[in-house]
């Protein structure tokens, strides 16, 4: 990250960064033109002089959100970009902003991502069966052919909880079954509670499989809405959003939301 990078710099480096003379054109120009070094530079002067109470953070500020609505560079640079400039105050939280993402200038409004690994409210009677927990722990450990076992037991015990027939499908996947086999669970879950998180994620990658990226899209909407969730939660939304993202064709979306997913995967 370019400010955690900044960040590490002496106060002696800072101040001489600050005491560069370069104009904001031309700084607005290496970030476009540059290399990777010489782009961090610019970011990092750039964003210290919007942090100034002179002539030239007003330029800096300027420069900045010129960079959201210019195609160059990735989509997750100029959110990464846009998350920075709502923390210190220079855009709105709570209005949206235009930025050039998804391969077009649309407005986006920013918001702080919370995640927690407080466990999940027991929603379903399911979640109060101690294989419940059983099945997580198999699950986590990739022992799939067991959680299978314990899924199918908790399938027939318990029919009408969404979450059984959402692990059985998760399970099934990842053990290589037939795709319609694994679209017809997620579907279960869904036709029985549309709000459960993990059927929407599950039935959004379904669909995009199936080639329906504006119905798995409009299912994740009310989910990338959020700002707070559990780390499971989160996960299972970037995995459904790089399925979606990659049968669009968006190969570089979905390799920044990838991308999210190993930082997440690796805290």
């Amino acid at each position: 990250k370019d400010d955690d990078a900044a960040n590490e710099f002496s106060p002696q480096a800072n101040q001489k960064l600050l005491s560069l003379g370069a104009h904001t054109d031309y700084l607005s120009r290496a970030l476009v033109l540059g290399d990777a070094l010489t782009k961090s530079i610019a970011l990092t002067i750039l964003k210290k002089r919007c942090l100034l109470s002179d002539a030239s953070a007003q330029a800096a500020q300027t420069a900045l959100l010129g960079l959201l609505i210019q195609p160059q560079g990735t989509d997750q640079q100029r959110m990464e970009l846009l998350q920075w400039l709502v923390e210190k105050g220079f855009v709105s939280q709570t209005e949206p902003t235009d930025v050039w993402v998804h391969g077009k200038l649309q407005p986006v409004k920013s918001s702080k991502i919370t995640l927690t690994d407080v466990s999940l409210e027991a929603l379903f009677a399911v979640q109060k069966d101690p294989r419940y927990n059983e099945f997580l722990d198999f699950c986590h450990q990739k022992r799939f052919q067991q959680a299978l076992k314990m899924a199918e037991q908790l399938c027939r015990d318990f029919p009408d909880d969404p979450p059984v027939w959402s692990n059985l499908a998760i399970v099934k996947d990842a053990l290589h079954h037939p795709q319609a086999e694994v679209s017809r669970l997620h579907a279960q879950a869904y036709a029985i509670d549309p709000t459960y998180f993990f059927a929407r994620t599950g039935w959004a990658i379904c669909l995009a499989r199936q080639g329906k990226t504006d119905e798995a899209n409009a299912l994740l909407k009310p989910l990338t809405q959020r700002t707070e969730f559990h780390r499971s939660e989160y996960r299972s939304l970037l995995n459904a959003q790089i399925v979606v993202a990659r049968t669009m064709g968006l190969t570089e979306n979905a390799d920044a939301i990838q991308r999210a997913l190993d930082d997440l995967n690796h805290e």
